[in-house]
């Protein structure tokens, strides 16, 4: 037998089956509200929504998601995470046209899930901890590799720098003499700016 709409049930049917609703839906943790489109005006709301929001007047609530979600508010079906201030706390919002009492509404549910949202900030911060620890580390290996790489070709700057300079403090040396330890600093030194520039690269 296929079941009579809704618009068509006589006047008390509809009311029935609407009180029978807001009577199951009273139970729910779940805030809810039920506002008519065309004048913003509250129906229907819960005690979990009016905990919240508080009484609900005649445009308070409708107002205020209008200002929140604009046009969308009363469009097509959306679901939303919105954070509630002052108490601080998040709800996902849905909202979905349905019949109430025979008239076309708009249905509001906003359920907490100010703890979801916590732990996933709190793993969230977890993995950006570790990974600035593991930057560390690997920054502090890179230093120690750095002045073990650093170490060669620095000693062997010194000590082309000190033979050159008790060379010339010794005697006159020709120019072409000092050609080959000056171009051997120069290699050194420039072996050293490399390994810096990649170290650099890799901490960026």
């Amino acid at each position: 037998m296929t079941p009579t709409p809704l618009a068509l049930q006589p006047p008390f049917e509809r009311r029935r089956r609407a009180d029978s609703a807001a009577q199951l839906v009273a139970l729910l943790d779940t805030l809810v509200c039920v506002i008519e489109p065309a004048s913003g005006r509250c129906c229907y709301c819960n005690p979990a929504f009016e905990a919240v929001f508080g009484p609900a007047s005649d445009r308070g609530f409708s107002q205020w998601i209008e200002q929140q979600l604009g046009a969308a508010a009363f469009g097509a079906p959306l679901q939303i995470d919105m954070r509630l201030l002052p108490a601080d706390r998040w709800y996902r919002l849905q909202a979905q046209d349905v019949e109430w009492q025979g008239e076309p509404a708009r249905l509001f549910s906003l359920t907490d899930i100010s703890d979801r949202v916590g732990i996933e900030r709190h793993r969230q911060l977890n993995q950006q901890r570790l990974l600035f620890t593991t930057r560390d580390l690997s920054v502090g290996e890179m230093g120690s590799v750095l002045a073990h790489e650093l170490k060669h070709p620095l000693a062997t700057i010194i000590n082309l720098a000190s033979g050159i300079e008790r060379r010339l403090q010794q005697s006159a040396a020709p120019a072409a003499e000092l050609q080959q330890p000056l171009a051997m600093v120069r290699l050194q030194a420039e072996r050293a700016n490399a390994i810096i520039c990649r170290v650099r690269e890799f901490v960026r």
